[in-house]
């Protein structure tokens, strides 16, 4: 038997399988775009976009032929489930797309099946009400959800980089740059906003600009 696997939080033991130990998570790609003049020895790095991680494994399928069979194709369908979350032991999750399903090596007592996947390595949401804290993640930056509730009514009021027009005191504000959604009392208010980008953290120290105390949620993410 291999090493402890769930996908969307189900057991691989729910497909009657088991994940082979052997299996690689790679690293991430760099697109750098830099600037040198002419004749020049030293360049400056104009922006960097960081690629997901590609992971391959190995599942192994038990049972009779036509049971693999049922379970494999059970297991695929969480595969392809918008996006997964995997975990395979090392203390993270890793929020993927499947690349490719499983090619079958079918022998007499079970069916082998490698998978591959792309995406982002995490850990668990984290939920924290201050207007500083320490951001765990090591990618320059990490998507991030603010929830506040409006102390007081104003015709402009600003939460981190964006302001909110004519909110009234007891309004709940969600700005979520996770699912990409603006929210005023739970209703879709976009227009309500004037904003350039979704939120995000960077590493270290953030500080929320805010004249209430912000919960801010997000899924650390590393390199």
């Amino acid at each position: 038997m291999g090493s402890v696997m769930y996908i969307n939080n189900k057991p691989l033991s729910d497909f009657n399988a088991d994940m082979l130990l052997g299996y690689v998570i790679g690293g991430n790609d760099l697109k750098n775009i830099k600037s040198s003049g002419r004749d020049r020895t030293t360049s400056k790095l104009i922006s960097q976009r960081i690629g997901e991680k590609n992971i391959s494994l190995k599942v192994d399928f038990y049972g009779t032929r036509a049971e693999r069979a049922k379970n494999k194709s059970q297991f695929d369908y969480e595969c392809i489930k918008d996006i997964v979350v995997l975990s395979v032991g090392d203390g993270y999750e890793y929020h993927v797309t499947c690349t490719k399903l499983g090619d079958e090596s079918p022998g007499t007592v079970m069916t082998e099946a490698e998978y591959t996947f792309s995406g982002f390595k995490k850990m668990g949401i984290v939920s924290i009400k201050a207007k500083e804290f320490f951001c765990l993640s090591t990618t320059p930056r990490t998507d991030c959800i603010f929830s506040v509730t409006v102390g007081r009514t104003t015709a402009r009021y600003r939460l981190w980089n964006a302001y909110f027009l004519n909110v009234i005191a007891g309004d709940k504000i969600v700005f979520d740059g996770v699912n990409g959604r603006i929210l005023i009392n739970n209703s879709p208010r976009a227009a309500k906003c004037e904003w350039i980008d979704f939120p995000y953290l960077v590493p270290g120290t953030n500080t929320i600009v805010c004249d209430d105390t912000v919960t801010t949620e997000y899924y650390p993410t590393f390199l």
